[in-house]
């Protein structure tokens, strides 16, 4: 058991030390590339790491994630919802998500906002068509982050644990005993959740890579002031004062009728207190009277 784990970790060892060679050489044909220039526009092509295997890494491809920002205001909203959707698939793009909000009491202040998957090599073609959609472009942002080292890192890793997990399946055919055969199955099944990880990565760093992605927001212009409202003084024009003061003395009838009820109940109450106040007001003056007499 000793021996065959002396072996493991000697043949670790040489997977690792040839895992460092590879990096050092995918480094250096980076740095000796004459590749992609990875400037916006420039479609990135390069292998992607297959799920089985050993991935062919190239070092040579730039991969660029880039993510922008628009926002328009437009006349119809409906419409130009609609001319972004066609917009986008017109240049072999999709719409991940999008939604039509407005107001309880009206379209005043409706909005839409879609993201949109492009092909790389198609995003500055979607941004120009996005743009003559609108009335005015309210807002324009575009990030772009270059991923080239870590992918061209995650294939290298992915490469030298396929051969660890070769290793470890050709100890597990070979072991004898069952504490041999459980660690190695143990130590084969954490190098290959850790391919499952790093290669989830790679797919998701190809994905952004290949697609960019397109945040649209469409609103309606604002709704100019209305006319009346002012005077060229900046003083309120008297048709607002009439209707703010009749405005306000409904307010005060209103607090008027709720005094007013408030008294009435209080009267009712009154009412019945006072005639009993008078009908035993003789009565207990007489039997005071007669106790003061008594007690004389």
């Amino acid at each position: 058991m000793r021996r065959l784990l002396t072996t493991l970790a000697l043949v670790a060892g040489l997977a690792i030390a040839c895992g460092g060679n590879d990096d050092d050489a995918n480094s250096a044909g980076s740095l000796g590339s004459t590749g992609s220039t990875g400037a916006v526009g420039a479609a990135p092509t390069g292998p992607d790491v297959p799920d089985s295997g050993a991935p062919a890494t190239d070092s040579s491809v730039t991969r660029l994630v880039v993510t922008s920002h628009l926002s328009l205001e437009v006349i119809d909203l409906r419409v130009a919802y609609q001319r972004t959707v066609e917009v986008t698939r017109s240049v072999g793009g999709f719409v991940a998500d999008g939604r039509i909000s407005s107001s309880t009491d009206g379209a005043d202040d409706a909005q839409a906002a879609l993201r949109l998957r492009v092909p790389y090599e198609q995003h500055d073609r979607l941004l120009e068509g996005l743009r003559g959609l609108g009335s005015r472009i309210t807002h324009e942002e575009t990030a772009t982050t270059e991923v080239t080292g870590e992918y061209t890192d995650l294939q290298s890793r992915v490469v030298n644990l396929r051969r660890s997990e070769a290793q470890y399946q050709s100890f597990l055919d070979r072991s004898g005993t069952i504490e041999e055969v459980l660690d190695v199955a143990a130590r084969l099944n954490e190098v290959r959740g850790e391919i499952e990880q790093i290669q989830g990565r790679i797919n998701l760093l190809a994905d952004q890579s290949d697609f960019a992605t397109v945040s649209v927001s469409l609103a309606l212009p604002p709704v100019p002031a209305q006319a009346g409202t002012g005077g060229a003084s900046g003083l309120p024009s008297p048709v607002s004062v009439f209707g703010d003061a009749l405005a306000a003395s409904f307010e005060v009838a209103h607090a008027l009728v709720n005094v007013s009820a408030v008294l009435l109940v209080l009267l009712l109450w009154g009412i019945p207190a006072s005639v009993a106040f008078v009908m035993l007001r003789r009565p207990v003056l007489r039997l005071i009277a007669a106790s003061k007499s008594y007690l004389s």
